[in-house]
């Protein structure tokens, strides 16, 4: 699915009527969204949905991806490559300021010497 730009993965579960188990969004060399419901967490929906958006992302021709953090999200970034940049506040459109992480993957090119 893809809006505005911002290209959508989805999972969802077999049964009819079922609830959306997880999303992830992105764009550019960005993750925007990445979102598990709590019934699904711990399955690896995320990070199947994390390694598709990667693939996109660097098929795209990008070989660093980021990504905004909350702080309890770390130790899931962190299992899959992720590094911190830099910690830093956010405002959300609430008007609450919380602290977040810019993280960053990269990801070398398979043939170097290949024209962009």
């Amino acid at each position: 699915m893809n809006q505005g730009g911002e290209r959508f993965l989805l999972a969802e579960p077999e049964s009819p009527g079922g609830r959306l188990a997880s999303f992830c969004s992105f764009a550019g060399d960005r993750i925007i969204g990445l979102y598990t419901h709590p019934q699904w967490a711990g399955r690896g929906v995320a990070g199947a949905l994390l390694v598709r958006a990667e693939a996109a992302i660097t098929a795209d021709g990008h070989e660093l991806i980021g990504i905004t953090a909350t702080l309890g999200a770390r130790p899931f970034y962190e299992k899959h490559g992720y590094r911190v940049l830099r910690a830093r506040d956010s405002r959300t459109r609430g008007g609450l300021v919380v602290a977040v992480l810019e993280m960053g993957k990269r990801f070398p090119r398979l043939f170097p010497f290949a024209p962009r």
